[in-house]
């Protein structure tokens, strides 16, 4: 096991290695590709994990499972047997708590590669690894091939991002989706101001708005800021504010009808619901106004307060240049607002992590080529220079965590896999006293599994309706259900 750590950290470092030298060679798309592919090397492996992440990643793999059958009923219990509340997300029927364009993709991935773990995470690993791309091609607008390439660099190395693309942090593929498509939009809006064709890029940057909404709700109108604070010409944003405008309606509208219409009782919760975090803290996600700023150190590494603080001096200096001005408010806007909200998410903060790595690199560049006209000692810039790319070096190999290979995790879902041999006849089988129940659901055809024990009036009318009883066999199983014969015992898998 740490001979695969070792191997993989061998491989991305020359694969980096090789990108910068290709870069210094003047071979552009060698040193993107060799890049890149360092990036999507780190974001696999972490993919590799053969078990479903617990907080969100399982959710998003049941209901993107459900949707192969039924693309338009977006369901985490797809047979409800039992009561339930439709406000609690995390167990009930009609599931809305995000949006689809994500579940969809997943969803189409395992239609094709089948259902497992990869097939899951596959969609994020192709889509964070663009993402990449995309941080290239908004620095090399923004400030050239050089700051463009070291940005394209630190996002392909950024730790929370890798765990996020693979599934093991907290907002996972949709976060993944959701930031590939914030950045699109800035990409977007960067050539509706540079190219000619304003109009046109301006109705896709209202067509990114529209995707990112159809993965998290309202956040993705900070686009229209990022739109703003890229034009240079005032009239240009009276002409074409409208088209981008109907372009975001037009993408992100009408599933929005199609819920209100289909699940009028869950569309109204949920559309009360996502405001919630603005007000009072969600799932006790709570913490002081300064959190963010806390945790930009944490994300981005510990200095990163010295390229934040000298870019609000630029800008004050030079507050009409376009890509100082984009890149503030890209940075800042963002920043500012979470911070105003009560529910603090460390996630929330990485969906605008292109910002920080381009200023990083704005930075970088910055202080090479004035190491003697700072206020910093030439020694002391060096020191800068060098801990603003080893820092993020650090943080990503404690995020990637090559020799943590989560052994009890992969017993637990390998044991769980093991029933499908013991559910005969899944298509009719009811299973109880699971802790996992979500996972059992996602890795076998079954109806429902439940982590409660059943009883004996539930298991007779299950019975009575042709289903199958199958119950996870440990102490916990009371004298009179352990002694009938008409129900399946499991080798429980805690």
């Amino acid at each position: 096991m740490i001979q695969q750590g070792i191997l993989l950290l061998s491989i991305t470092s020359c694969l980096f290695g090789l990108a910068f030298y290709f870069f210094n060679k003047n071979q552009l798309y060698k040193a993107l590709f060799a890049n890149g592919l360092g990036g999507f090397l780190l974001k696999g492996w972490c993919a590799s994990d053969s078990f479903l992440h617990s907080w969100d990643e399982r959710y998003h793999a049941l209901v993107a499972k459900n949707l192969m059958k039924h693309p338009l009923r977006p369901t985490l219990y797809d047979t409800p047997l039992f009561p339930y509340d439709f406000t609690a997300w995390g167990d009930n029927h009609i599931w809305l708590s995000k949006q689809p364009l994500p579940l969809w993709a997943i969803a189409a991935s395992m239609k094709v590669l089948g259902v497992n773990e990869w097939a899951v995470r596959l969609p994020s690993l192709v889509v964070g690894t663009l993402a990449i791309g995309l941080t290239f091609l908004i620095a090399h607008q923004l400030f050239g091939e050089k700051i463009a390439f070291i940005a394209s660099f630190l996002h392909a190395i950024h730790g929370l991002t890798i765990e996020a693309n693979a599934g093991r942090d907290s907002g996972d593929h949709i976060f993944t989706f959701f930031a590939f498509f914030i950045e699109l939009g800035v990409y977007f809006a960067l050539l509706s101001d540079k190219s000619e064709q304003k109009r046109s890029f301006s109705i896709l940057t209202g067509v990114s708005m529209g995707c990112a909404f159809l993965c998290k709700w309202q956040p993705a109108l900070l686009i229209l800021p990022f739109w703003l604070a890229s034009q240079s010409n005032i009239q240009q944003i009276f002409k074409n504010i409208l088209p981008l405008s109907i372009a975001a309606f037009l993408v992100a509208a009408p599933w929005q009808f199609y819920i209100f219409q289909h699940f009028p009782t869950e569309a109204q919760w949920i559309f009360k619901a996502i405001f919630q975090p603005m007000t009072q803290p969600t799932q006790g996600h709570s913490g002081a106004w300064w959190y963010y700023i806390e945790q930009t150190r944490i994300t981005f590494g510990e200095i990163i307060y010295l390229p934040m603080l000298w870019l609000l001096y630029v800008f004050y200096r030079t507050p009409k240049q376009t890509h100082i001005r984009l890149l503030t408010v890209w940075l800042f806007v963002p920043l500012i607002l979470l911070s105003a909200m009560a529910t603090k998410r460390q996630y929330y903060l990485n969906e605008y992590a292109p910002a920080y790595f381009i200023l990083t690199a704005f930075f970088l560049d910055f202080l090479k080529n004035n190491k003697e006209k700072t206020v910093f000692s030439p020694i002391i810039a060096k020191i800068l220079m060098v801990l603003l790319i080893l820092l993020p070096i650090r943080y990503s190999i404690e995020r990637v965590k090559p020799f943590d290979m989560k052994i009890a995790e992969v017993e637990k879902a390998r044991k769980i896999k093991e029933w499908k041999t013991k559910l005969t006849n899944a298509k009719i089988t009811v299973v109880f006293n699971t802790k996992q129940p979500i996972e059992t659901m996602f890795y076998h055809n079954i109806v429902a599994a439940y982590m409660f024990l059943p009883s004996q009036q539930q298991v007779d009318s299950l019975l009575l309706r042709g289903y199958i009883v199958a119950v996870g066999n440990d102490e916990s199983i009371p004298a009179e259900l352990n002694q009938r014969t008409d129900i399946q015992f499991l080798e429980n898998h805690q």
